[in-house]
């Protein structure tokens, strides 16, 4: 058995077990609205109801990161791309992460490229986030159609782990150095198949005070 057929065997299992588990865990978020809806207003209550949304939500992120790695290990793209205007894509995925207060820098004329549209929308609402759970201050910039950056005023990724930051082998390191922004479930190496399907590649740059993700396109753009 070769190691491409291993990885193909574990990405499908990985999808299935994805599948098994999405549908109770978001039974389980449905059902706490409705809690939520009947419970009345006492603190202790709410807090708990608002803990378990959080960690249900944290849930299905995750699982949705083990979903993207499946889907990468099979040889097929973690989000399947669409031709787009990044821009709209940019928006877009910037108006999803939640995150108040985003500048955005584009360039005044559309961007199209046969691959992004959906990957890159989705690569851009959870940088925006990470960049908010780390800064306070969230920029996103569009280079002449080649770059996406992200930019916020917290803790850069440290330059002796962002060779790694991105791949499977790096998350355990990232996971145990107090500056290496990791997120869950392996969140920067399925971010990183993400920008792979969008046919780039995803670096972390900057110092601390200006901490920087960089979506780099390797050519395609119409």
């Amino acid at each position: 058995m070769t190691e491409e057929s291993d990885e193909k065997k574990i990405g499908a299992l990985l999808e299935l077990v994805v599948h098994d588990l999405k549908s109770p865990v978001t039974g389980l978020r449905a059902n706490l609205g409705f809690v939520s809806a009947v419970a009345g207003q006492a603190e202790e209550v709410v807090e708990a109801i608002e803990d378990s949304e959080a960690a249900l939500d944290q849930l299905l992120r995750g699982l949705e990161h083990l979903r993207w790695i499946g889907r990468a290990l099979g040889d097929r793209p973690a989000i399947a791309p669409s031709l787009g205007d990044l821009r709209d894509a940019v928006r877009r995925g910037v108006a999803a992460s939640g995150v108040e207060g985003v500048a955005i820098e584009l360039p005044a004329e559309p961007v199209e490229r046969r691959l992004g549209g959906a990957p890159i929308e989705t690569l851009v609402k959870l940088l925006v986030q990470s960049a908010g759970r780390h800064g306070r201050n969230v920029r996103v910039r569009m280079r002449d159609g080649d770059e996406i950056e992200v930019i916020d005023d917290g803790k850069a990724i440290p330059p002796e782990l962002r060779s790694r930051a991105f791949t499977a082998d790096g998350q355990t390191e990232i996971k145990s150095h107090p500056q290496g922004r990791y997120e869950l479930a392996a969140g920067l190496y399925a971010m990183g198949l993400l920008a792979v399907a969008a046919g780039g590649v995803l670096e972390a740059a900057g110092t601390d005070g200006a901490a920087l993700y960089r979506i780099r396109f390797l050519g395609d753009t119409d």
